[in-house]
């Protein structure tokens, strides 16, 4: 396991992807604008690509955890939608009558299963 709480290999493999071996010839410019001139080695630029992911939160499991967590669930989304069928607000989209009160039940009870 890595400082980050990434385990090594996978932060070696974000590391890895198109970062050049040896020296780089030109000019670079990777993730938060680091630049690094001719002759620099690459570990150094490695390590400034994992500073700069550190201070993003890309390394942080919690942050991540925190930020792919839906706000609206499955339920809440189905009982909103349900509820403006039943007002009148949501038509058939096809002919744009209300819909049926079967519908309605058949459409509550597949929510309910979910």
């Amino acid at each position: 396991m890595g400082p980050s709480g990434i385990p090594d290999r996978c932060e070696r493999k974000l590391l890895d992807r198109r970062i050049p071996r040896g020296r780089l010839n030109s000019v670079a410019r990777s993730p938060g604008n680091i630049q690094l001139s001719q002759g620099c080695h690459t570990n150094l630029f490695r390590e400034k690509v994992r500073q700069v992911m550190r201070e993003a939160g890309v390394l942080c499991v919690e942050k991540i955890r925190e930020r792919i967590t839906p706000v609206i669930t499955v339920e809440t989304q189905a009982a909103w939608w349900t509820g403006e069928i039943k007002a009148g607000r949501i038509v058939n989209s096809k002919t744009r009558k209300l819909i049926r009160p079967r519908t309605i039940d058949g459409y509550s009870t597949a929510a309910g299963a979910i």
